[in-house]
């Protein structure tokens, strides 16, 4: 399930300014022990260390909760919305979910090639709208201002998908 930009809240800006970071301090590479994971939905992502599972820590948007939904759903949300592009692994299969919400629909989880250490090797980078945003967010929050009440504009008009065919 994709959450619009309109319904983001602090797991989904936090996510932004997370990938902002790694771009700007480790060349887009995100590990995954530093994301929320429901490792049934996405067991790729299983390392080592793991962050809080995502299965039993539902995302937080602007009005109310999202079970079965976590941190990497957050950043495919964001590539979405265009926020985000994702550099590797860039096969789509990778990253949709089987109906039953449980896993990826493909076997290239077990490919070699997007393997680094034992871990998937996941690289982003923000979009030329992600900067604008994140430079917004920063601005917002900066001032005191919180996820609820973040309300991203470009050209005087709401980020997302009405506002980036404009752009």
């Amino acid at each position: 399930m994709t959450v619009s930009v309109e319904r983001f809240g602090k797991d989904h800006w936090s996510a932004l300014l997370f990938i902002e970071t790694r771009v700007v301090d480790h060349r887009g590479w995100v590990k995954p022990q530093h994301m929320r994971t429901d490792l049934a939905r996405h067991p790729a992502f299983a390392g080592e260390r793991q962050a809080e599972n995502g299965h039993q820590y539902p995302t937080r948007l602007k009005n109310g909760e999202l079970c079965d939904h976590d941190d990497w759903d957050c950043l495919y949300d964001l590539v979405e919305a265009g926020l985000v592009k994702i550099r590797s692994p860039r096969d789509r299969a990778f990253w949709e979910i089987a109906p039953d919400g449980r896993g990826p629909l493909s076997g290239v989880i077990n490919n070699r090639r997007y393997k680094r250490g034992g871990l998937v090797k996941v690289v982003v980078a923000l979009t030329p709208l992600g900067w604008k945003v994140a430079e917004q967010l920063r601005a917002h929050r900066g001032t005191g201002g919180g996820a609820k009440t973040f309300v991203p504009i470009l050209n005087g008009a709401l980020v997302g998908p009405p506002a980036l065919a404009a752009t």
